[in-house]
C-alpha cells in the first residue's frame, strides 16, 4: 500500500506516506482509547478504509483520505479485545482475543449498532490465533 498506519499513544494512529520510501508522517487520526489493533480494509470501489480497535473495545472505521471517522460502535460484549483481523476480500471482520466474534463487514457498514449486534452474536468461535485462510 501507500500508507502505513503506526498505532502511536494515547490512541494516537499516525499515518506514514511508504509509497515514496521516505517515511514521513504525513497525518494523523485519533481515538478515545490506547489503540490495540489496526486492520486495513478493501471497499466495493477497491478503495481501502482503515479499521481501528481501542483498549476500550471501541472499533473505528476511518476514511484515511479524508482523515475523518466514518463509523464506530462499542463490541459491548467484547471486554478485553486485543485483536482485530479480516479476510483479504474484505467482506469479514473477526474481533477478539481468546474467543472472537465475526462481523460482515457491509453490515457494519450499513446497519445500526444494534443490528451489528443481534447479527453477529451467533458466530462466536475459540481459538488460539485469529486469522483467516486465503
Amino acid at each position: 500500500g501507500e500508507v502505513l498506519a503506526v498505532a502511536g499513544r494515547r490512541g494516537l494512529v499516525h499515518l506514514v506516506d511508504w509509497k515514496s520510501g521516505a517515511g514521513r508522517v504525513v497525518g494523523s487520526v485519533k481515538m478515545n482509547a490506547a489503540v490495540k489493533s489496526l486492520w486495513w480494509t478493501r471497499n466495493d470501489t477497491g478503495g481501502r478504509h482503515l479499521m481501528t480497535l481501542g483498549e476500550d473495545s471501541e472499533i473505528y472505521i476511518w476514511d484515511v483520505g479524508e482523515r475523518r471517522c466514518m463509523r464506530r460502535w462499542k463490541d459491548d460484549s467484547g471486554f478485553g479485545s486485543r485483536v482485530l483481523n479480516g479476510d483479504n476480500a474484505g467482506g469479514y471482520l473477526a474481533v477478539g482475543f481468546a474467543t472472537a466474534r465475526l462481523f460482515s463487514f457491509t453490515s457494519i457498514l450499513t446497519r445500526t449498532t444494534d443490528q451489528i449486534e443481534n447479527w453477529n452474536r451467533e458466530s462466536v468461535w475459540s481459538g488460539r490465533g485469529l486469522s483467516f485462510n486465503p
